[in-house]
């Protein structure tokens, strides 16, 4: 673990001065519906509301030319700025200013009010118990740094309710046996614009939830290292909303490289889970125990586990995956990308990408209840069996409106199954190895499924950088389940572009929906609000595309 050097603070001012020149014209009046003053020599009346924010000043607006300040706008301490322009600001306590630590200010504050943390880096850990109050590093967690010194956590949080508020802080070098950086026990805290890294523990060395119903956004989990279960974050007989996370770099000597479940629920969306490793199963997820697993909107990329699950394992627990890419995931046994075991749940409209197993490069399915409806499984091998995925004494699998493409194993290319007959209809199936399946007939020809090119835009470089659309002239338009179509009403193509669902990805969080139609994007798209690059949110019709 590296030592932190705190950082070096300069303050910049700048004087502006104004000049006024004698003899320089008027400025022309202003046109018709423009800002106007009241007294002046036009017959334009001014705009009420001239910062467009829904407010005018009889409404009491107090800040009229700024947006984010109005009657009805969410108060942020520590700004210095009458937000909801009530006339008052939160009663916030400042550190250092007020209170020479975080931990003294936390002590003295009361329910209600806010600790404001200056930039610096503090070596300190910290408990906050029965009191719902807000901590925030002003300058948000690049600059504001809590070091627990390897010597305990970090941050320790029980008691309170969602009305507790952490943001913008890195909570950095927790040990302790559970929980390194962060616990969360009997409390649901509302957590968002936090760093929780470089901490280890035996037990989930990142954070650790245990009967809470807390909500997580905006927070990178990056670098924790738990000697057993749970690597990153991890909920424990808890009920987790999780938005825009990037959980990278995490490291589990068990299983749950980068998030764990355990007799938990988590709705997860617009989150990165990136290069963490488990020595067993679940690189970057592990779910178990009776857990439930929401995941929309997605990426699990360059995960890796010993045995089970390099992208995601599944463990006697149920799921719903929706607009999900995995991708380049890897595991010595089953179920490169995922592995789902002894669960029950639905994939529909994902995308699953050069993935690498013994078995089941793709998926395995073992032992499960599991529908996939409008996927793309293509590019993944394994040295066994089932380069695209592996079916085993499935209780029931359907595979529908699919494409198997390119995929690659030693028995059964595309998919193997040992002792079960999946459901496959209307799946388009092509250039897998040697045979598309091993151990029943060839499905081609029956149930609607075909063989054809999918024309995919683009298969260079590395899995995450494919394009997946449909060429405009690939056989397998239109030609799944007739009786679905796709968002524009045409008959449903295959894929992970095809269907109801083909036009509601959003991976990066940027507000605009891929684009979903066969060919490349046009012009048309970009007016009509089509993101052109759902990997990057600096990219969407309105910047960059």
């Amino acid at each position: 673990m590296k030592r932190l050097t705190p950082k070096t603070w300069m303050a910049l001012t700048t004087a502006l001065t104004l000049t006024a020149l004698a003899g320089c014209p008027l400025p022309p009046e202003p046109a018709a519906g423009d800002d106007d003053t009241a007294g002046d020599d036009d017959d334009t009346a001014p705009d009420p509301d001239p910062d467009g924010d829904g407010f005018t000043a009889d409404e009491g607006d107090c800040a009229p030319d700024d947006p984010a300040v109005h009657p009805g706008a969410e108060e942020l301490a520590c700004d210095g700025v009458d937000n909801d322009c009530d006339g008052a600001e939160p009663l916030a306590l400042r550190v250092p200013l007020d209170l020479p630590t975080i931990q003294a200010g936390i002590d003295a504050a009361p329910a209600g009010s806010t600790v404001c943390v200056d930039p610096g880096v503090y070596f300190e850990n910290l408990t906050l118990e029965d009191k719902d109050i807000s901590l925030v590093g002003v300058a948000g967690p690049e600059l504001t740094w809590v070091d627990g010194g390897l010597v305990g956590r970090v941050l320790t949080v029980e008691g309170v309710s969602a009305a507790a508020q952490i943001r913008g802080l890195t909570l950095t070098r927790g040990s302790f046996g559970s929980g390194g950086a962060l616990f969360v026990y009997e409390a649901s805290p509302t957590l968002r614009e936090l760093v929780i890294r470089d901490s280890e523990a035996a037990f989930c060395a990142g954070a650790l939830f245990v009967l809470s119903s807390s909500e997580v956004s905006h927070t990178e989990v990056d670098a924790n290292t738990a000697m057993g279960m749970g690597g990153g974050l991890c909920g424990d007989h808890a009920d987790l909303t999780l938005d825009h996370l990037h959980v990278h770099n995490n490291l589990s000597g068990d299983s749950g490289g980068g998030i764990l479940l355990r007799e938990s629920t988590a709705e997860i969306a617009h989150t990165l889970v990136e290069g963490n490793v488990a020595l067993l199963h679940g690189g970057g997820i592990e779910v178990h125990d009776g857990s439930h697993l929401d995941l929309r909107d997605s990426r699990l990329v360059c995960n890796e586990s010993s045995i089970y699950g390099g992208g995601a394992r599944l463990e006697a627990s149920t799921f719903d995956l929706d607009n999900v890419e995995v991708v380049h995931n890897t595991t010595g046994d089953f179920g490169g990308g995922l592995a789902i075991q002894g669960s029950m749940g639905t994939v529909h409209n994902a995308r699953i990408l050069g993935n690498h197993a013994g078995n089941g490069g793709g998926l395995e399915l073992w032992a499960s209840d599991t529908e996939i409806h409008h996927t793309s499984i293509v590019g993944n091998t394994a040295d066994m069996e089932g380069g695209g995925l592996i079916d085993e004494f499935a209780l029931r699998t359907t595979l529908a409106g699919s494409i198997v493409a390119h995929n690659d194993a030693l028995v059964g290319d595309g998919l193997a199954a040992v002792g079960s007959a999946p459901t496959l209809l209307y799946n388009g199936w092509w250039d897998n190895g040697l045979s598309h399946v091993s151990g029943l007939p060839d499905p081609v020809g029956s149930s609607g499924n075909v063989e054809g090119d999918p024309g995919f835009l683009s298969l260079t470089g590395e899995p995450a950088e494919w394009d997946l659309h449909l060429g405009a002239d690939s056989p397998l338009i239109d030609a799944a389940d007739p009786n679905t179509s796709d968002p524009d009403g045409s008959p449903a193509d295959p894929g992970a572009y095809g269907g109801a669902g083909a036009a509601s990805y959003d991976l990066d969080g940027d507000g605009h929906d891929e684009w979903w139609h066969p060919g490349p994007y046009t012009s048309a798209d970009a007016a009509d609000g089509w993101d052109c690059d759902d990997s990057d949110p600096a990219a969407h019709p309105l910047s960059g595309c």
